[in-house]
């Protein structure tokens, strides 16, 4: 997004001074959401981790009954 579509998107979203007072709510709803994507995140990169852990575990085991 460049400078001046994100000024148009900001105008847009609060047109006059007194729409600025939605302001805060919408930062409530905006790091709301960040905090649930980094959980989500946080749970894939975990995920994944433990998946990787298990397949060496597993080739070890198939290396080792093939051995």
């Amino acid at each position: 997004m460049d400078k001046s579509s994100t000024l148009d998107y900001i105008n847009q979203m609060f047109p006059t001074e007194a729409s600025l007072s939605g302001v805060e709510p919408l930062m409530q709803k905006i790091h709301s959401e960040i905090r649930r994507i980094d959980a989500e995140i946080l749970s894939a990169v975990r995920q994944q981790s433990n998946s990787g852990t298990k397949a060496k575990e597993d080739l070890a085991t198939a290396t080792s009954a093939v051995e």
